[in-house]
C-alpha cells in the first residue's frame, strides 16, 4: 500500500475482473492504469491486445489518459514491440517512458494532444513523488523526464513491421512463455537507443525553453547513457559495465532501481571473482573487484577479497589497505579483521596478533581456522595454557580434516609428559 491510500476516503476498492470492470462501466475516468502481471501467465495478455484498448477509449473523459506498464525482460524484442504496436495504433498521442533500461516501461496514451506548460509539472513534482523511480538528486520534474524515452510518433517511426495484438489473434501468450529463458535485453536496448533520440518534451511541455530545456536534455541524454552502460553489462561485458555505470551514477544513476541494478551487477563481478580464486587466478580477479562501488551491499566483502588477493601475492601495504577499507564500511566485517590478523602473522608482530584473532573472534566464534590461528599466535607468545584451550576451541567449530589435525597436534604437544 502506498500513502496509506486505502485509508483515504475518496478510495472505493473493488475486487473484480479487470477487463470486465472496464467493459460494463458506464462512468468516464480521467486516468486508467493498468498494471496487470507479466505476459507469460496466462490470460495476461488479454490486457494488452487492441480489443481491449477499444473499450478503454470508450471509458475516457475528455483529455482522459491512459496508463500501461508493460516488461521487456523475458520478452522477445519481437513481442515488446508488438506491444507497443498495438498500444500506438489505438491511441494517437502518447509517450513511452523507461523505468529501468531493458526492463520496464510505461505507455501513455490520449485521444488528443495534451501538452501541459512544463512550470505546472515543475510545481507539482516538487512535492515529491514516486520515490522508486524519481533521483534525489534532482528536481522533481527534471529527475522524471530523464525517464522520458520518446513520443509515440518516434516509437512508430521505428516500429518493425508485424502483427497488432487482438483478441482473435493473441499468440503474444504464447510466444511470451517461450521466451521466459532468453534473455532480449541487449536486442530491445539497442533498438530503444534509437527511438530514444528525438526530442519529445519541446512536443509535450509548452513553456520549456532555455537553461529548463538544456537541463531537461542533459537529463535525458544522462539516462540514455545508463542505457549504454547497461546494453554493455548485457552483451556479456560485466566488467565494462560496472565501471560505466560507475563513472555515471553520481549524475545520472541514482534512483533506486539503477541502484537495485548496480547491486545485483555487483554481486556478479563478486561471483566471478570468486571463481577466479577457486581456480587459483587471484590476480584475474582484482579488476573485477576494483569496480565495485562503495555504495553497495558487497563492497565490504569485495575489499576483503582484494585484501586477501594483494596479501597471497606478498603485497602487505596494499592489502592492508583494503581490509581497513572494509571495515571502515563494516565495523565487525570477520574477514576485514581476520585478514589484518593474518597480515601481522606476516610481520612476526604476534602479541598484536593475538588481540586481532580475539577481536575476529568477537565477531564470529564459529571460525575452526580462526581458533587453530589464535592459538598458534599465542604459542609464539608462549602462552601455552591458552594455546591449548584455543585449538580445543577449534575441534568445537567443525573443523576440516587438516585444521582437526593440526588443532589435535597442538593439544598433544602441550599435554604434560
Amino acid at each position: 500500500e502506498i500513502h496509506a491510500v486505502l485509508d483515504d476516503p475518496r478510495m472505493n476498492l473493488r475486487v473484480a475482473d479487470g477487463r470486465n470492470a472496464v467493459k460494463f462501466s458506464r462512468a468516464s475516468y480521467d486516468v486508467i492504469i493498468s498494471e496487470p502481471s507479466n505476459l507469460w501467465l496466462s490470460g495476461m495478455a488479454s490486457l494488452f491486445t487492441r480489443d481491449f484498448f477499444e473499450e478503454v477509449k470508450e471509458r475516457l473523459a475528455p483529455g482522459g489518459l491512459f496508463c500501461l506498464w508493460v516488461h521487456a525482460y523475458r520478452l522477445t524484442t519481437e513481442d515488446f514491440q508488438s506491444v507497443l504496436r498495438t498500444f500506438a495504433g489505438s491511441f494517437p498521442h502518447g509517450t513511452l517512458w523507461e523505468v529501468l533500461p531493458g526492463t520496464d516501461y510505461i505507455l501513455v496514451g490520449s485521444l488528443a494532444p495534451s501538452p501541459i506548460p512544463y512550470s505546472l509539472l515543475e510545481g507539482r513534482l516538487a512535492r515529491g513523488v514516486a520515490p522508486e523511480i524519481l533521483d534525489p538528486a534532482f528536481p522533481g520534474a527534471l529527475a522524471l523526464l530523464g525517464h522520458l524515452a520518446a513520443d509515440l510518433d518516434s516509437v512508430r517511426l521505428r516500429l518493425d513491421p508485424g502483427p497488432v495484438i487482438t483478441d482473435d489473434l493473441c499468440s503474444i501468450e504464447h510466444t511470451a512463455a517461450r521466451a521466459l529463458y532468453l534473455d532480449s535485453r541487449p536486442t530491445t536496448i539497442a533498438w530503444l537507443d534509437l527511438v530514444r533520440r528525438g526530442d519529445p518534451q519541446r512536443l509535450l511541455y509548452t513553456d520549456l525553453a532555455g537553461p529548463a530545456s538544456r537541463a531537461v536534455a542533459e537529463r535525458r541524454e544522462g539516462r540514455r547513457l545508463v542505457a549504454e552502460a547497461m546494453q554493455t553489462y548485457v552483451t556479456g561485458r560485466p566488467l565494462e559495465g560496472v565501471r560505466s555505470i560507475g563513472s555515471l551514477r553520481a549524475r545520472y544513476g541514482r534512483d533506486a532501481q539503477t541502484r537495485l541494478w548496480l547491486e545485483q551487477a555487483s554481486m556478479e563481478l563478486r561471483l566471478l571473482a570468486e571463481q577466479a580464486f577457486s581456480t587459483g587466478q587471484e590476480e584475474r580477479a582484482i579488476p573485477l573487484l576494483t569496480a565495485i562501488p562503495r555504495e553497495v551491499a558487497v563492497y565490504p566483502d569485495a575489499q576483503v577479497m582484494l585484501g586477501d588477493a594483494h596479501r597471497m601475492a606478498g603485497r602487505v601495504d596494499e592489502a592492508r589497505a583494503r581490509y581497513e577499507a572494509a571495515r571502515g564500511s563494516a565495523p565487525k566485517s570477520f574477514g576485514a579483521l581476520a585478514g589484518l590478523a593474518f597480515l601481522l602473522e606476516i610481520e612476526e608482530k604476534f602479541p598484536q596478533a593475538v588481540r586481532a584473532w580475539e577481536e575476529a573472534l568477537q565477531n564470529d566464534p564459529t571460525i575452526a581456522a580462526a581458533h587453530l590461528e589464535h592459538a598458534r599466535c599465542l604459542l609464539r607468545t608462549g602462552r601455552t595454557d591458552e594455546a591449548s584451550k584455543a585449538a580445543a576451541r577449534a575441534l568445537e567449530c567443525r573443523p576440516s580434516t587438516e585444521e582437526s589435525e593440526a588443532a589435535r597436534r597442538i593439544i598433544q604437544d602441550l599435554r604434560p609428559r
